[in-house]
């Protein structure tokens, strides 16, 4: 309640200071309250600055000082004892700044008795006495010594001084009348509250005789069932801190489990990787393989083609080589004709040259024969040397022939033995190709399980944290459980001795 008080007055201190502040800048420097009162003749502002700038600094420096030093006091301790008079300074003080600050007219004076009224509700005749006595020394230092200051004239009467000390005197005297009689009826009401207080414990004095032996029934069998509990809640926590331990050696396991499943999957996926590419690739080398089953095929074809026209060349050739050895008995035939021709002719010279003179023509004839015979005879020999040569040639080229015959049969035999690998080869691709399909297919489909088996055992782990969790939660509340039945049990034995303390208290107020 104090502090409450302490917080509003500050509050209410503060405003005071603002206020002082507020009329000392609009009097000292803006000189607002050059005005006379009462018809008399007043001192400027303007003086009253020049004379006693010093002391009027000093009545503003010392409330905003005494506001501080409460303000570090309040927040050490809400309750500290020099706060009411601290406020009650700086208050008193404040109102002495304007005062001083409105050059002393008389307007300013009523801020004693905002003062006044604020002291009032601390309810202590103390403070307003010191706030009294503060401006009693206000005003008589200011009869006697610096009226300019206090009232704002050179000369001021002690009988105005009088009426300002009789209205202070007697709202100071209203407001701790007001004060004491609060406190008056506080008292009363504390003895009636005193005395009611006495009768309501006369009354649960008796109330709790009569509940004291019921409380101590209680107590008893509360300390029983606090026994049984703390047994049983031992029992059960023993139960649950082996549940625990299994559950957390579960979770190891699934845990490992779990690793060793994602190594699997990190397998399987690289294994579907490795068949999905060599899926394309069986699929590359089978298109391949294809392919070079149709080259071969072409091979084939242009072989058989080699060997037909082989065989054809072979044949011309043979028949060639025929022809040229008839030709060469021909040539022989011819060569004959011409020895034979040119034996005629010698001897148709000789009977020329026996004939004389009938015998030129037929010797002209002759010699015409015989170079006729000798010319065909050269030219037997040449054709039979060309067709020596053509011969020897034709028989090299049939002998050749008969190789590339060898030679085009044996590659004929090979493609069509290359034909039937290359189509095994597509075939084995083909099928490897399927083959290699059907795992890819199987791997996805593995590693689709073995993904939807990582995330089983994710929950699965996640269950099993979660049961983990939960036990440990059961073990902790268990714990508390049986702390508190240990803390009931305490309280159940307090209780009993309390209430054979109150049994005692019970018969001593009776007494």
């Amino acid at each position: 309640m104090k502090s409450e008080k302490n917080k509003l007055m500050h509050y209410i201190a503060g405003a005071v200071v603002v206020l002082a502040m507020l009329f000392n800048t609009l009097g000292r420097y803006f000189h607002l309250f050059n005005h006379s009162h009462g018809g008399g003749h007043i001192v400027s502002s303007y003086d009253i600055e020049a004379q006693y700038s010093a002391a009027l600094n000093i009545l503003l420096f010392m409330p905003l000082v005494l506001f501080a030093i409460s303000i570090f006091l309040y927040q050490k301790n809400k309750n500290h004892p020099y706060i009411p008079y601290l406020l009650t300074l700086v208050l008193t003080f404040s109102s002495m700044a304007i005062i001083s600050g409105g050059s002393g007219r008389v307007e300013f004076h009523f801020s004693i008795f905002m003062v006044v009224a604020a002291l009032g509700y601390y309810q202590e005749i103390k403070l307003l006495l010191i706030m009294t006595s503060l401006f009693a020394i206000q005003h008589i230092a200011g009869l006697l010594i610096f009226p300019e200051l206090i009232f704002g004239v050179h000369h001021y009467t002690f009988f105005m001084l009088l009426l300002h000390a009789i209205f202070l005197v007697l709202t100071s005297s209203a407001v701790s009348w007001q004060v004491h009689s609060n406190k008056k009826i506080e008292d009363y009401y504390k003895k009636k509250q005193h005395e009611q207080r006495n009768n309501i414990i006369e009354d649960i004095v008796g109330r709790l005789s009569v509940t004291s032996d019921q409380v101590l029934h209680v107590s008893e069998s509360l300390s029983f069932n606090a026994k049984q509990s703390i047994e049983q809640s031992s029992q059960l926590a023993v139960s649950i801190g082996e549940v625990a331990s299994g559950t957390e050696h579960q979770m190891n396991i699934i845990e490992s489990n779990m690793n060793i499943i994602s190594e699997i999957n990190k397998g399987i996926q690289e294994i579907n990787q490795t068949a999905q590419m060599t899926s394309k690739k069986s699929h590359l080398s089978a298109q391949e393989a294809q392919k070079g089953s149709q080259l071969i095929e072409s091979l084939l074809t242009q072989m058989k083609e080699i060997n037909q026209n082989v065989e054809v060349s072979f044949t011309t050739i043979k028949e060639l080589h025929l022809r040229s050895q008839s030709i060469e008995s021909i040539i022989g035939v011819i060569t004959n004709i011409a020895d034979q021709t040119n034996l005629l002719a010698l001897n148709a010279a000789i009977e020329a040259a026996r004939a004389g003179e009938y015998g030129k023509g037929f010797s002209v004839v002759a010699n015409e024969v015989k170079k006729l015979a000798e010319q065909s005879l050269d030219s037997s020999k040449n054709i039979s040397e060309i067709i020596k040569q053509i011969l020897e040639e034709s028989s090299r080229s049939v002998e050749s022939m008969i190789n590339v015959k060898s030679s085009a049969t044996d590659g004929l035999e090979i493609a069509q033995h290359s034909n039937k690998v290359f189509h095994q080869i597509s075939e084995a691709s083909m099928n490897v190709a399927a083959q290699i399909q059907e795992i890819s297919s199987l791997v996805e489909y593995l590693n689709s399980s073995s993904g939807k088996v990582n995330e089983a055992m994710r929950m699965m782990y996640a269950t099993a944290e979660q049961s983990a969790a939960s036990t440990k939660e059961i073990t902790i509340a268990t714990e508390q459980q049986h702390e508190l039945t240990e803390n009931t049990f305490q309280v159940s034995k307090e209780l009993n001795d309390l209430t054979n303390e109150l049994g005692g208290v019970i018969s001593k107020l009776r007494d």
